[in-house]
């Protein structure tokens, strides 16, 4: 929401709680904000002695960084739906705490991406090397034993050549680069109007950008450009070369196995009943009890270990894993596009070899069987977002009323007990 509103007392935008109108302690309860530790002091006499040791007053704590001005901020922010400071207009806590931490006068989007996007590219190129090495001592030494419920070692952290094989710590920093480009974008789109002049549209002048909305389209569609015009190729299991764009790597983000047990077509995401993935042997994944867990199975499986952000470190799961009743991250332009009201169409990259992969990549699901695949979005000659209007709603002011009870979520046992992981 862009909403500024208490609910309980508390801030619910920011997460502090505004301050009182209590003059003995108006701050009462204003613990959530930055905060650091109040220091201690020696009270000594004339000798050095120590008489006592007591905190720091406020006036003391002002040399380690002490303020109270976020909790002023927030406070006025609430009553007033914004502040201004010098010329700029802030809406909101995270909007005064971005105008703070900035330390360049302008940035360039455009600019930005293109070399973001050569980076992001050679992260996977040295990807598709470590992969083909990976399948090469598969194919010469055997399969490698999944970490499965070991109370030592996990998919992140294990021994042996799985440590040495597997992926699933890359692949994470790897996904965390694509979003740090999300997140960098919407922070763009979030200081457009704060600050005046910030954005260099210098590239982007054909879209005749004056509102958030516009410039979130902007960048949707020079994104989907520049990921379209980036390319790798990869050797599959019987040794073809195959080429993907940025854009289709971006479209399997939650697809690219990190199993070295998996042919080259599963490490890279190839879809369900494609004519890439139809090239790949059926392996097997071991797990310590001695077990042989079939390809599909384990990919299968390993669906949440594909999807999350951060590494584990408790012990890792395989057989009977939940696949579904977790959260999974929107793509970027899915997080962009909140920026624009109404959304008819966002086509994918233009210039991709790989037909399989010819669906909107705004949608945050891996790859699913055919029953259950969603409608595609047809592909325009250009890749060109499509708006209806943009609307700009009114602010709402302070909510004073309580919100109803929740209603509990109806219970969904997942194929394997929680407790068990």
């Amino acid at each position: 929401t862009h909403d500024i509103f208490s609910y309980n007392g508390m801030n619910t935008v920011s997460g502090i709680t505004p301050t009182r109108d209590r003059l003995e302690n108006p701050r009462e309860g204003c613990f959530q904000g930055l905060r650091v530790f109040r220091y201690p002091i020696a009270v000594t006499d004339s000798n050095g002695q120590v008489l006592q040791v007591r905190r720091r007053t406020n006036d003391e704590m002002k040399q380690f960084g002490f303020s109270t001005e976020q909790y002023d901020m927030v406070r006025e922010i609430t009553r007033q739906q914004c502040i201004t400071i010098g010329r700029l207009t802030v809406e909101s806590f995270h909007d005064f705490i971005r105008l703070r931490m900035k330390r360049v006068d302008s940035v360039a989007p455009l600019a930005f991406m293109e070399n973001y996007a050569d980076e992001l590219l050679d992260a996977y190129i040295f990807r598709a090397q470590f992969v083909q090495d990976s399948w090469t001592d598969v194919c010469d030494h055997g399969s490698i034993t999944y970490p499965e419920e070991r109370s030592k070692e996990n998919i992140f952290q294990a021994l042996g050549r799985w440590e040495t094989w597997s992926s699933p710590s890359s692949d994470i920093d790897r996904r965390n680069k694509y979003f740090y480009l999300a997140d960098w974008l919407e922070y763009v789109i979030r200081l457009f109007r704060v600050i005046p002049g910030f954005v260099d549209l210098a590239g982007l002048e054909k879209y005749g950008i004056q509102s958030q909305g516009a410039l979130a389209k902007a960048l949707i569609a020079e994104k989907q450009r520049i990921f379209s015009e980036r390319s790798m190729a990869y050797t599959n299991s019987k040794g073809k070369q195959l080429r993907l764009t940025l854009g289709d790597i971006e479209e399997r983000l939650y697809d690219l196995s990190f199993d070295p047990n998996h042919p080259p077509e599963l490490r890279w995401g190839a879809p369900i009943d494609s004519e890439e993935r139809a090239s790949a042997p059926n392996t097997v994944t071991p797990v310590p009890t001695g077990e042989k867990i079939d390809m599909e199975d384990a990919y299968r499986w390993q669906r949440y270990y594909r999807c999350i952000g951060t590494r584990e470190t408790d012990m890792s799961c395989l057989q009977g894993m939940f696949t579904t009743g977790f959260v999974i991250r929107d793509k970027l332009d899915r997080q962009l596009s909140k920026w624009i009201d109404v959304v008819e169409n966002i086509t994918p990259g233009i210039g991709s070899n790989m037909e399989a992969t010819s669906s909107a990549p705004i949608l945050s699901q891996p790859s699913l069987p055919a029953s259950e695949k969603l409608p595609a979005v047809p592909v325009a000659a250009k890749p060109v977002i499509q708006i209806e209007k943009e609307i700009h709603r009114p602010r709402r002011g302070i909510s004073k009323k309580l919100l109803p009870p929740k209603r509990a979520l109806p219970m969904r046992r997942p194929v394997r007990a929680r407790n068990a992981h």
